[in-house]
Order: structure tokens, then C-alpha cells, then sequence
């Protein structure tokens, strides 16, 4: 994990995320949250052992920054036909396939 690979001992560090949902679950995470999550918050709290502070701020993605936008507009120009992969959290998709079991059901 790259907040591994970088964070120095003794030092400050500001995190820029675009991810409203992982900065806001962060916030409030319990023994119920998404295992991704649960992860995440270990290496940030085994990360506060060696550095001095650890902030986390959320910032919109992608409006007002060019190459940002750019990037996205070439994201989505990218022809339907082609194969689209997500990684999902195991708890999410759990959440979909019961879901999709539970409208069959009815």
C-alpha cells in the first residue's frame, strides 16, 4: 500500500482523496464496515506509530483541473464494446447477489 511505501517517521502528511465514501467511512468505522475499509483504517492507524500526523482531506475529483478532466473525458470515450472490470468489496457484492435473489423471490 503506497501510505506504507512513503510515510517517513516524524513527519506530517496530508492525503488528498476524491473519495467522498472512503473519507466519510473513515470516519465512523466499526466492525460491520467493508473489509477494504477495515484494512485501510489499520494502515493508517499502524502508520501514526512512526509519523507525527496523518490528514486525511476529500477533494472533488476532477472539476477545474485540465488534465484531470481530460483524463476523464478519454475514460469515457472509451468504445461500450470494451471489457469493463471492477474491484468490488466482498461485503458489496454480497449485498447485490441478495438483493438480485430476494426480486426473483417476490
Amino acid at each position: 500500500m503506497a501510505i506504507k511505501l512513503h510515510v517517513k517517521d516524524n513527519n506530517h502528511y496530508i492525503i488528498l482523496t476524491n473519495s467522498k465514501s472512503v473519507s466519510e467511512s473513515l470516519k465512523s468505522v466499526t466492525h460491520k464496515s467493508p473489509f477494504v475499509i477495515l484494512v485501510l483504517h489499520k494502515n493508517l492507524r499502524s502508520t501514526l506509530n512512526h509519523s507525527l500526523s496523518i490528514t486525511l482531506i476529500w477533494v472533488p475529483g476532477h472539476k477545474g483541473i485540465p488534465p484531470s478532466e481530460a483524463a476523464d473525458r478519454l475514460a469515457k470515450s472509451v468504445n461500450e464494446k470494451t471489457k469493463k472490470w471492477q474491484i468490488v468489496a466482498a461485503e458489496d457484492l454480497i449485498v447485490a447477489i441478495r438483493k438480485k435473489y430476494n426480486e426473483r423471490l417476490l
